[in-house]
């Protein structure tokens, strides 16, 4: 192809490319899980300068579900838990302490940090119930015909533009530049559709492993509630056999 077509078609990849990229990265910031990417967007104001959570803290992920968050000063600590709200208001804050012997207990701020411990904020991502799944199932879709409606327009942007340029090329090389811009368009708008599908199976899965473990504390509860039977009744035949 020529230059100046090469050209157009760089910056249209560039342009599409960037749409499918701010999809993903808000797709990230919807946690089903512990997704270290989610802590990304996280800006604390530090004596008047904003930083990003990992300037100012250590950050742990201890299983799926949480993130332990170490201020590298105490005094911090505050303005962290103020930048991960406004970030991610469905997160819950707990302020923890950790001793030596990595014994983690609750920090009650009435009294004094015990020797040796080092207090740290306890992240948790609330688990995907049926209203948490059909409230980011609706945030999924939302984002993406956002999204696909800013790639249209860059679409009807550039469209015109390759045309243009093609009426004074060759019939071959006109005929490379279209196969090159549908094969730009067609990438990109798969690629959102992949992450759309990809985020969709994600939050599914989350709800399902939500139903799998009520049925098993269902399951459980049951088992004690039917053993408490077996002993009361039990324990009743013994009285009646005294008698």
């Amino acid at each position: 192809m020529t230059s100046d077509i090469t050209e157009l078609h760089e910056k249209y990849q560039k342009e599409l490319s960037g749409q499918a990229m701010l999809l993903l990265f808000n797709y990230l910031n919807i946690c089903t899980d512990a997704e270290p990417t989610a802590l990304l967007p996280i800006r604390v104001m530090v004596d008047g300068h904003e930083r990003s959570l990992e300037e100012v803290a250590e950050i742990y992920r201890p299983d799926d579900f949480h993130f332990y968050v170490v201020p590298r000063d105490d005094k911090h600590l505050k303005f962290i838990i103020i930048g991960v709200m406004r970030a991610h208001p469905e997160f819950s804050c707990a302020i923890k302490c950790i001793d030596k012997k990595e014994n983690i207990t609750d920090h009650d701020p009435s009294q004094p940090l015990a020797e040796g411990c080092t207090k740290f904020i306890e992240l948790s991502i609330p688990k995907v119930d049926k209203d948490r799944r059909d409230v980011l199932l609706n945030l999924v879709d939302t984002l993406y015909e956002q999204k696909k409606k800013q790639m249209e327009k860059v679409d009807l942007r550039f469209t015109p533009k390759n045309a243009a340029l093609c009426q004074n090329k060759s019939p071959e090389d006109a005929n490379e530049a279209q196969d090159s811009f549908k094969k730009i368009h067609d990438r990109n708008f798969r690629m959102i559709d992949k992450q759309k599908k990809d985020k969709i199976e994600k939050i599914e899965e989350a709800y399902r492993r939500y139903l799998r473990e009520n049925a098993e504390q269902e399951a459980q509860r049951q088992e004690i509630e039917a053993a408490h039977n077996r002993n009361a009744g039990m324990s009743m035949n013994m009285f009646d056999g005294d008698e």
